[in-house]
């Protein structure tokens, strides 16, 4: 018998000094605070909600004005626009007319058009060009001051205007309903400079192109397009026949999203023999991409 309780206690002893100094495997997850992007999650929360895809001004220097708006308003506007200058490579200047952003600081009976969804703040004027959606004109609507040390009512307008619409994470800045609480979502800035890294520049490209050959002559009907970010200078539309140019013409400029269909007859060909018909639109500024600037119709 004192054998037996002697083994158990033995057995007990060997018992609690394994899981004395064996600890069990856990999991704990820490609430890092003071982080930018605490807030933000890797969840469907946290997709961007945009207008349109490649939405943008065509400038990352954006200009604005204010129309009949009290120095507290102004304030917490000028301070969004510092808050995401510092963020981001926008930078917002004040101008007389003409102004990108138009600031009004009294509530309008009038709706804004189908493009401004956002209540308070979007763009009213967008111009398709090629794979992005230009906006000219945008407004912003503040009805009230912000309650928040930061003014997030302001900076969520301006984000409206930049081409974001609401999110569902009432965590994030751009929520329906202000909290002092909610954050710029990181993704959005990160957004933001990927697309302002594109730089201004114009895009010009030749697109259904057709010809007939009658004899020695030549007729060539085609569109050109500038699909870029800004307006291209005067070009010059040139027809090479086997690889030799056999005559240019002068295009003129072209606004952003902008066309010309263009229809030439009698070309001189020199010779029969004709393998390949190519055309080229040739400028000297620089473009997005001179890949699309050449066609072949074989």
């Amino acid at each position: 018998m004192k054998k037996e309780i002697l083994l158990i206690s033995l057995f007990l002893l060997l018992l609690f000094s394994f899981l004395y100094f064996s600890p069990f495997k856990y999991k704990q997850f820490n609430i890092l605070n003071n982080q930018t992007d605490f807030n933000f999650t890797l969840n469907t929360s946290d997709q961007l909600n945009l207008f349109y895809p490649n939405m943008r001004f065509s400038s990352s220097n954006i200009s604005y004005k204010f129309y009949n708006c009290e120095n507290l308003k102004i304030e917490d506007m000028i301070k969004s626009f510092i808050i995401i200058q510092n963020l981001s490579v926008l930078t917002f200047y004040p101008v007389d007319d003409d102004e990108e952003i138009s600031i009004f600081c009294e509530q309008r009976k009038e709706n804004f058009n189908k493009f401004s969804i956002a209540g308070e703040g979007g763009p009213t004027n967008i111009t398709i060009s090629g794979n992005f959606k230009i906006i000219k004109k945008g407004e912003i609507h503040l009805i009230k001051k912000s309650d928040c040390n930061t003014p997030n009512v302001a900076i969520h307008e301006l984000l409206h205007v930049l081409g974001f619409n609401h999110s569902i994470n009432k965590l994030d800045i751009m929520y329906n309903v202000t909290d002092c609480n909610q954050k710029i979502n990181p993704s959005l800035i990160s957004y933001l400079n990927n697309l302002y890294s594109i730089p201004s520049l114009p895009d010009l490209e030749i697109d259904n192109p057709s010809f007939i050959i009658h004899g020695r002559f030549l007729d060539l009907n085609l569109s050109i397009y500038n699909y870029g970010l800004v307006s291209s200078k005067e070009s010059s539309l040139l027809v090479y026949e086997n690889d030799k140019k056999i005559d240019n013409f002068s295009v003129e400029e072209l606004c952003v999203g902008c066309g010309r269909i263009i229809s030439l007859g009698n070309i001189g060909i020199p010779q029969n023999n004709i393998k390949n018909i190519s055309i080229e639109i040739k400028t000297n500024e620089e473009e997005l991409t001179k890949e699309n600037n050449k066609i072949n119709i074989n």
